[in-house]
């Protein structure tokens, strides 16, 4: 069971934002506004592929607004390009003097990983760091339910699903197979036949839509299982059963109960889970040095891209998948 900080901060940290450019596509729009509130700082670019989206988040401003996040951050001088798109390539990044900061899971190639950081995922939050304090002590972990959600505008699918299958590889280890079901969102739900709505899945992880509950076995005993969501409101919530009771850790903190039912801790609910996600986010985007710094890297992505993978191909084939597999066949290709 890994216990070591994912995201470690830079040794210097000025604690004020970097020289910020924005991108965003409709489905990050919301959650990207909502960290530029809390770091009350106006972008000296902002850019989307659609236009309703650039005039939402200008809205009426003085930064520069484009349409191509290849010229358009070093255009507007930025230090990083903070993102909320997981259909961002992030090869026009390779040794670019702007940085990426992503609040989406993206495929990075290893000679491109320095200048990216995934930034905004659960194991990031103050409620993750929390439980690590104790998971030494709460001892064997039986079962893991992890709960990501989100509404419309606050990240992609694709977005919640990585949340959960990394917090799952940080907590009980590598996952072994995933048995997954898609239920798309309500208003394109028919009463066709079962194979209509498995062939409507997409092609890519990156553009699913809806609901997804997944089974995880992991090696050597342990099971995961997983509810993402991006059709509901924001939650993100991750309960641990085993030997030493029942842990629960949300955004900001944990609460334990022993197998007798008896409080060894507990947290107060989160008031707004959303606000309070968005605040972290930009307190760690106020951190990152700038300019030209290089950034750390929580883990290679590889793992829970190909995990990401294997549920979604465990929709279409209603059967389960091994991830490994997945990864073999990622890595040849």
């Amino acid at each position: 069971m890994q216990t070591s900080d994912p995201n470690p901060k830079s040794s210097h940290s000025t604690g004020e934002p970097p020289r910020l450019a924005v991108w965003s596509d409709a489905r990050g729009s919301e959650l990207l506004a909502g960290v530029l509130r809390h770091l009350e700082v106006t972008p000296v670019g902002i850019g989307a592929a659609e236009e309703q989206v650039r005039r939402a988040l200008s809205a009426g401003g003085e930064a520069t607004v484009f349409d191509d996040p290849r010229t358009g951050p070093r255009d507007c001088g930025a230090h990083a390009l903070l993102s909320a798109d997981n259909r961002l390539d992030p090869e026009a990044f390779r040794r670019s003097e702007c940085a990426l900061l992503s609040l989406e899971p993206l495929a990075v190639p290893e000679d491109v990983a320095q200048s990216v950081l995934r930034i905004g995922a659960l194991e990031d939050s103050a409620g993750f760091r929390a439980a690590q304090q104790v998971l030494e002590s709460f001892g064997p972990v039986a079962s893991v339910q992890v709960v990501c959600h989100s509404a419309a505008g606050q990240g992609s699918l694709h977005a919640r699903l990585d949340d959960a299958l990394r917090v799952l590889e940080r907590l009980v280890g590598s996952l072994e197979m995933v048995d997954a079901m898609h239920v798309g969102p309500q208003a394109a739900q028919s009463s066709e036949p079962v194979h209509a709505h498995i062939e409507a899945i997409p092609e890519t992880v990156s553009g699913l839509t809806g609901d997804l509950g997944v089974l995880v076995r992991h090696e050597p005993r342990a099971f995961g299982l997983v509810s993402v969501s991006d059709q509901c409101g924001w939650q993100r919530v991750v309960r641990l059963h085993g030997e030493g009771g029942t842990l629960e850790f949300d955004e900001l903190g944990v609460s334990w109960t022993d197998a007798t039912g008896a409080v060894i801790e507990s947290r107060e609910p989160v008031a707004d889970p959303f606000d309070e996600a968005c605040r972290q986010i930009a307190e760690r985007v106020r951190s990152f040095d700038q300019p030209g710094a290089l950034l750390p890297r929580s883990e290679p992505a590889g793992p829970t891209l190909a995990a990401c993978e294997a549920v979604r191909l465990s929709c279409r084939t209603r059967a389960p998948e091994s991830v490994s597999k997945i990864s073999e066949l990622l890595a040849r290709t």
